[in-house]
């Protein structure tokens, strides 16, 4: 997740990283594949979060209390991660939105001086 965060503030310095329009698609489609995954599994959880009937003793409970925790509990649980994770996801989308935008103000910066040089 951390890089995704670099590459985020890469995305948004002047041209830090840059692609061109049909790369940054494609990458755009990969990461909508993946939270689109990620959606999925999000809504699964409700079916992962419920308490395991694994009986009434102690141990049983103990053992059905921590595997709901797991699943659905505090900043450590299943649930928790995937939703940072769509965060992160939802990041990477806007710094190839950025990414391609780089691209393209280098590209007409460069055309505009090439057409100065030509002039001159």
């Amino acid at each position: 997740m951390q890089s995704m965060r670099g590459l985020t503030a890469a995305a948004s310095s002047s041209g830090g990283f840059a692609v061109d329009s049909a790369t940054g698609q494609k990458m755009k489609d990969a990461l909508t594949r993946i939270q689109d995954s990620v959606d999925r599994m999000l809504g699964q959880m409700k079916v992962v979060q419920r308490r395991t009937p694994l009986g009434s003793s102690p141990i049983a409970q103990a053992v059905a209390e921590k595997n709901e925790l797991a699943a659905g509990g505090d900043n450590e649980s299943a649930e928790y991660v995937l939703r940072k994770y769509k965060e992160v996801l939802a990041q990477a989308v806007e710094a190839v939105e950025k990414s391609v935008s780089n691209y393209d103000n280098a590209e007409l910066g460069n055309v505009s001086a090439v057409n100065q040089t030509c002039q001159v």
